[in-house]
């Protein structure tokens, strides 16, 4: 997996969400490992502030290098957790590969079964080694949104 969300005040359940590195500045911009560690512990504090603001309401979130992959990681510690996909393109493939392709977002119960039955497949990480044949199976817009997904690029053409 990619490792969990960054610390935060709220005794949560995560771990570090700097990619396996020591985060560190260069210059004024943050590096990934550094953005992700501040990511984890602002998620964390923000989740306190809510259970505290509510008397108890819980609330799960996911921190990840774009929207898609940070919406697939906040369903990975409910009810009430955080969890962090990486940042480095080997985290985020990682965390995708054993991926169930019903969690992506847009792949519906129809869409499984026939990513099932016509290719075998149930993980991103096996639909991305059938990449060939979900070309020939599917439209190419179909095939390229999957493909996209499954890799963990947004739609239009962000990564």
């Amino acid at each position: 997996g990619g490792g969990g969300g960054g610390g935060g005040g709220a005794g949560d359940d995560s771990g570090d969400c700097d990619g396996g590195g020591e985060g560190e500045r260069r210059g004024t911009a943050l590096t990934g490992e550094a953005l992700g560690e501040l990511a984890g512990e602002v998620v964390g504090e923000i989740r306190a502030r809510v259970k505290e603001a509510t008397r108890g309401l819980t609330t799960s979130a996911g921190i990840g290098p774009n929207f898609l992959l940070a919406k697939i990681a906040a369903d990975v510690r409910k009810p009430d957790g955080q969890f962090c996909t990486g940042w480095s393109r080997e985290a985020v493939l990682s965390f995708l590969a054993p991926l169930p392709v019903r969690k992506v977002p847009g792949v519906g119960r129809v869409m499984e079964k026939v990513l099932s039955k016509a290719l075998g497949v149930s993980s991103c990480g096996e639909l991305l080694s059938r990449a060939a044949e979900a070309r020939l199976l599917f439209t190419p817009g179909s095939a390229d949104s999957l493909l996209r997904k499954s890799l963990g690029w947004e739609e239009g053409g962000r990564e």
